[in-house]
């Protein structure tokens, strides 16, 4: 990343490694950082699960991390697979940071992640490897390359698995806590479409399975998938993929290529 070239190495080190635990998660744990002034660094490296907070949930799957800070209560279970997790006790505070994250490690941090997996905890070799950690991250948010933040990561899960419900921004901004306003402008700078417009794609999207693999009629797809008005559906259909429901389920290798970016999620924004 050449932007990082930009960036001074610090005279003294803020980070210091004070722990480290590999793990297998077969239930739930609840993991924290028990002292202040520190914060915990938890990596999933395989597996399936979830961890949580005050009944927001998030999913934890292999190459996400999450940084915990002191003071707040997370339960972490597993789902149908183990979780394989390496957790990091971390002293000092990293500024310019979102103190809760939940992204995809990238090569670089995978590799400094591995690097810390492999050290001693309380060693000042740590040092330079903790500081190049927290420096790449905040070099990657400053310039853009923003971790995913909970709440986002949460409404896209809404907008996935309950696409067929009566949804709306006002709905999504009560249920997440957070400002609908800020939720729209940030969902759509982090995914490229509105939250509105990722929900009607996720719809088309289903509309577009059920019309190959079923016998329902087009009305009753509309209806299962949240577009009730028959007409509309067509229209939103048609606008998104080229073509109407019945031509599409009559002609499907004529839209292959199309359904290929339609089941990749990447519809026209039109």
């Amino acid at each position: 990343m050449e932007h990082l070239r930009e960036l001074k190495e610090p005279a003294k080190s803020e980070y210091h490694l004070l722990g480290r635990v590999d793990s297998v998660v077969l239930g739930s744990i609840y993991p924290d950082a028990p002292r202040q002034k520190s914060f915990l660094l938890l990596f999933i490296r395989s597996g399936a699960g979830e961890l949580s907070r005050e009944g927001r949930n998030w999913n934890a799957v292999p190459g996400s991390f999450f940084l915990l800070r002191f003071g707040i209560s997370y339960l972490l279970q597993s789902k149908s697979d183990p979780l394989r997790i390496t957790g990091f006790l971390i002293s000092g505070t990293p500024n310019r940071l979102p103190f809760f994250c939940h992204t995809r490690a990238d090569s670089d941090v995978r590799k400094l992640l591995d690097t810390l997996a492999g050290s001693q905890p309380c060693s000042d070799a740590n040092s330079p490897v903790l500081d190049r950690l927290i420096a790449l991250l905040q070099a990657d948010y400053a310039y853009g390359k923003r971790p995913v933040l909970f709440y986002l990561d949460q409404l896209k899960n809404i907008l996935d698995d309950r696409y067929a419900e009566r949804l709306s921004l006002s709905q999504f901004a009560e249920e997440i806590h957070v400002n609908k306003f800020r939720l729209a402008k940030e969902f759509k700078a982090n995914f490229g479409l509105s939250p509105i417009e990722y929900l009607i794609n996720r719809r088309v999207q289903e509309a577009c399975r059920m019309l190959l693999q079923t016998n329902v009629s087009v009305a009753d797809i509309g209806n299962a998938v949240g577009m009730e008005n028959t007409p509309y559906f067509i229209r939103t259909f048609k606008r998104k993929v080229g073509c109407t429901p019945g031509n599409f389920r009559s002609a499907p290798r004529q839209f292959t290529e199309r359904f290929s970016t339609v089941r990749n999620g990447l519809l026209n924004k039109n």
